[in-house]
């Protein structure tokens, strides 16, 4: 249903913050004069390409610019999920399968984080014990988290040539 994608495209440009930044081609898609797909082709390719050069330096970004990473992959997820009818369904399949281990990798690390923030530790030695198996942990879920984002799935052909 193309009012739902451009939905779902309006919604995505808004969490961006990219309200405004299409609002002629928004208005040609909603008038009927321009297909939805290289609307959505042209959000999508934006927002993957932006996210792979965050994700190049995730090692110098700060932990709410790591975690807002995560939040975006996701919003990339559910656009190309949104837009799915658009593309080749196996294309389309294997990107999102792509990103599941991405997503998978940083929330394993919030995980992490987030237990350290809001966990309270004794003075103890199981403290102690609790605080360095986190810090560990949490060194280990890193490095898989910088691992994981080295892999990132290729933009669809169909977003080049839109």
């Amino acid at each position: 249903e193309p009012s739902t994608v451009c939905l779902w495209l309006n919604l995505l440009a808004w969490a961006e913050g990219q309200a405004d930044a299409d609002a002629d081609a928004d208005a040609d898609a909603e008038n009927g004069m321009a297909s939805i797909g290289p609307l959505a082709a042209s959000r999508l390719r934006r927002l993957h390409r932006r996210l792979r050069e965050a994700a190049a330096t995730f090692a110098e970004l700060e932990i709410e610019q790591q975690h807002r990473l995560r939040r975006q992959i996701k919003r990339l997820r559910y656009g190309v999920d949104a837009t799915r009818s658009l593309w080749p369904e196996k294309a389309a399949a294997r990107f999102v399968d792509g990103l599941r281990p991405l997503q998978d990798a940083l929330g394993a690390y919030n995980d992490l984080l987030m237990a350290q923030e809001t966990l309270t530790f004794t003075d103890d030695a199981a403290g102690g014990f609790a605080r360095g198996w986190l810090a560990a942990r949490q060194q280990q879920a890193f490095e898989a988290a910088a691992e994981a984002l080295q892999h990132w799935p290729r933009p669809l052909k169909d977003w080049r040539r839109s």
